[in-house]
C-alpha cells in the first residue's frame, strides 16, 4: 500500500468514529430526555 491510501483509510477510521461518537451522545441524551418526561409523568400522576 502506498502512504496515500494509508493516510486516506486513517482518516476515514477517524471520521467514522467521531460519527459514531456524536451518534452514541445524541441517543445518550435522547434516552436521558425520555426519563425525564417519564419521571415528569409519573410526578405528575403522584400529584393527581
Amino acid at each position: 500500500m502506498c502512504p496515500g491510501a494509508l493516510f486516506e483509510a486513517k482518516k476515514f477510521l477517524l471520521l467514522a468514529l467521531r460519527n459514531m461518537n456524536v451518534r452514541h451522545d445524541r441517543f445518550r441524551l435522547l434516552s436521558e430526555a425520555s426519563d425525564m418526561d417519564s419521571m415528569k409523568h409519573a410526578g405528575r400522576s403522584n400529584d393527581q
